[in-house]
């Protein structure tokens, strides 16, 4: 669209004063009067514009304006780009010689004013990229000269005037990118001379009316990002001049019209996002001048036509994403010599990878992923081989299909521009290759659920750029190489789901960006290093199921101050006190040590993880009360302290806990009464008390009955606390009185 408007704009400005008016008799004076009143409903951020717009120089010598050679009738006001704020005042519908008006990216609020209807000789209105509210004048459909309106990338609503199907000279229309409703007018079938329909990304309903097939010369036609619903009609293949065709994320339905295929002209075709079904019709092979085919996101079926490269050479971009597509990749797609991005992730796609995909040697992002695709007969990965010969790949993503060998050496020879690589969710065995190191720009590693054996090679120090490393749900063995920790730029690790044994190394923290670490289900063994308390930005933390010993390092704790996510420490076998820095944790969403042998009191402290969700402190060897501070955690969803040794009563403040659904204190020491209406009278919560032999309460909760000596005691405690509480206030106001008295 920008290249049509910059066009537009400087055929404009050359043969703006090619065209004899009639101007309406208005002075100089008049028009510097207006101007002046003009500029002031607007201002800058900067308080700098427009300083030679002063009664000292002549109008025609402002910035921004255009004046006819003879006459010095005011024809341009020129103002886009200038940082402006405010308001557009309907005064300007007095200059009545104005022939282009171009207020464009700035930051004018308010309204359009109507009195811009009032300009005869208007060609030319431009007020795109400012922050315009309320309607579209009709009173604009006067100004029968206009041949560019241009009102996108505003907060306009309200339906589309009908009376703009009248202006009979217009060549481009945008407004896009606003908050339109309604349907599209039937009366834009006068628009005859049209060029550039530009309506995308509002709230249009309703279907493509036929008169659009009447736009004959329509170059671009861009409707995309609204709620038009129907077919596509087949009446848009006799737009024989259409270059561009945009219609993408509504809710258009059925087969895609194989009269499409008569647009030849057409560069590019993006339907995505919709609810098309049937094939791709094998016409659309007969738009050679196609550069961009975007079908993604649909229902489409069948198999990807033979010859798509062979008639379609000129395709730069090509995407067929989320369908349901079957067979197999056409060699032909190798002819596509052009091309730059290949999407045909998510559909039914079987057989192999073809080798004539390394012909493709302008390629940049290749997706194959969560497909059906398969090795060769001979079991190995020869499409990587083919894939070097593109030397400007910057991603591959074959993740999610049936590969299965070993990774070819020759991995190493893949561009020395790629920067993310996924091979994961496989089938691929044997070592990792040491000649991966050479993709020294990767930023994304995922090789992670696959058949990887032996050991992370040490080599991997090389991913100098690396920020994510996905090496999960494999069959690796060994110690975690310290050289992780020269990898400077890493800010997720996920190495979890191998067979890693070994201490964690002390340098797993030395990346200052390090954010995400799993190293859960291994073999880890030893103490948690203390040096992990450099990380000082981790956001998660998962450590669990490993076989991880000592204590917790406090200054460790200490150092999680910016997790957000969740500190999984369970199923280990760690030792003495839950430090009292774990209050630090401040906007954690969840904590898990479970399933370990800590001991002591739970802390106080835990009061202050104001953001916790999910709390799990089961199974370990914790004793003491339950603190009344765990009742500030009010975003708390689950609350689990079970299988440890807690003594005395469930504070009853845990009733103010109102994001509770589900508690477990079950096999404690806890002892005392469940009241009658429960710890949660008004809601339903799951509470599990069993196992705790000191506790009684109602029958609904599984508890055996209080006995009724006890309820006595409970009844008389209370009436000797009141008749106590009353002496004591008794005395105190006695105590009062006689003072008042001496005073």
């Amino acid at each position: 669209m920008a290249p049509l408007l910059f066009f537009s704009f400087m055929l404009s400005i050359s043969s703006i004063s090619a065209f004899p008016y009639s101007f309406n008799n208005i002075s100089h004076h008049q028009q510097q009067h207006l101007l002046l009143q003009f500029k002031a409903a607007i201002s800058n951020n900067n308080s700098t514009s427009l300083p030679d717009w002063t009664p000292s120089l002549p109008v025609c010598n402002w910035t921004g304006i255009i004046c006819d050679a003879s006459s010095h009738a005011l024809l341009t006001l020129d103002l886009s780009y200038m940082n402006l704020d405010g308001t557009i005042s309907s005064i300007l519908g007095n200059l009545s010689s104005l022939q282009s008006l171009d207020l464009s990216n700035n930051a004018l609020t308010g309204t359009i004013p109507p009195q811009l209807g009032q300009l005869p000789h208007l060609r030319e209105l431009w007020l795109h990229q400012n922050q315009l509210q309320g309607t579209i004048p009709p009173s604009l459909s006067a100004c029968r000269s206009l041949y560019d309106l241009a009102l996108s990338f505003n907060q306009l609503q309200g339906n589309i005037p009908p009376g703009l199907g009248s202006l009979t000279s217009l060549k481009n229309l945008y407004l896009g990118r606003n908050s339109l409703t309604g349907k599209i007018p039937r009366s834009f079938k006068n628009l005859s001379s049209l060029v550039g329909l530009y309506l995308e990304d509002n709230d249009l309903t309703g279907t493509i009316l036929p008169e659009l097939g009447m736009l004959t010369h329509l170059h671009e036609l861009y409707l995309w990002g609204n709620r038009l619903s129907g077919s596509i009609p087949s009446f848009l293949g006799n737009l024989s001049s259409l270059t561009s065709l945009h219609l993408s994320t509504n809710q258009f339905q059925g087969l895609i019209p194989p009269e499409l295929g008569m647009l030849t002209h057409l560069h590019e075709l993006r339907l995505f996002e919709n609810h098309l079904s049937g094939s791709i019709p094998s016409s659309l092979t007969n738009l050679s001048k196609l550069n961009i085919l975007d079908l993604y996101s649909n229902q489409l079926s069948g198999h990807v036509p033979w010859d798509i490269g062979t008639k379609l050479s000129n395709l730069t971009y090509l995407s067929l994403w989320a369908n349901q597509l079957t067979g197999n990749i056409p060699n032909s797609i190798g002819n596509c010599s052009r091309l730059d991005i290949l999407t045909l992730t998510q559909n039914r796609l079987d057989g192999m990878v073809p080798m004539e995909l390394g012909k493709l040697s302008l390629l940049t992002e290749l997706y194959l992923s969560q497909n059906q695709l398969v090795s060769t007969s001979r079991n190995t990965l020869d499409f990587l081989n083919a894939l070097t010969n593109c030397s400007h790949l910057e991603l591959i993503d074959v993740s999610d299909n049936h590969f299965t060998g070993v990774l070819p050496p020759s991995i190493g020879q893949l561009s020395p521009n790629l920067s993310r690589l996924n091979l994961s969710h496989n089938m691929i065995s044997g070592t990792i290759p040491q000649q991966i190191a050479n993709l020294t720009n990767l930023t994304f590693l995922d090789l992670g659920n696959n058949l990887f054996s032996g050991n992370i090679p040490s080599v991997i120090k090389r991913f100098r750029l690396l920020e994510r490393l996905h090496l999960n749900g494999n069959k690796l063995e060994g110690s975690i190489p310290s050289e992780i920790g020269r990898m400077e730029h890493l800010g997720l690790l996920d190495l979890s789901l191998n067979q890693l044994s070994g201490k964690i190394p002390d340098s797993l923290c030395s990346p200052q960006q390090l954010r995400y670490i799993y190293l859960q289900h291994n073999n880890l063994s030893e103490e948690i290093p203390v040096s992990l308390e450099g990380c000082q930005k981790l956001e998660l933390l998962d450590f669990s199921y490993n076989n991880l010993g000592g204590t917790i390092p406090r200054g460790f704790i200490a150092s999680l101050k910016n997790l957000q996510l969740y500190l999984n420490l369970s199923s280990n076998s760690l030792q003495g006190f839950l430090p009292q820095e774990m209050g630090n944790i401040v906007m954690a969403q969840a904590i898990d040590i479970s399933r370990n042998r800590l001991t002591g009191v739970i802390p106080k402290t835990l009061g202050g993880c104001t953001a916790l969700e999910h709390l799990n402190l089961s199974h370990n060897a914790f004793e003491g009360p339950i603190p009344d501070s765990l009742s500030k955690l009010q975003n708390l969803h689950e609350m689990d302290l079970s299988a440890n040794f807690l003594s005395g009563s469930i504070p009853m403040s845990l009733g103010r806990l109102k994001a509770l659904n589900y508690m477990n204190v079950s096999f404690n020491n806890l002892s005392g009464q469940i009241p009658g209406g429960g710890l949660f009278p008004n809601r339903t919560v799951i509470i599990l008390f069993e196992g705790n032999l000191g506790l009684c309460g109602p029958r609904n909760y599984s508890l055996p009955p209080c006995p009724k000596q006890s309820q006595e005691k409970h009844s008389v405690l209370k009436k000797n606390c009141l008749i106590s509480c009353w002496d004591h206030c008794f005395n105190i106001s006695l105590f009062h009185n006689r003072n008042a008295m001496e005073a």
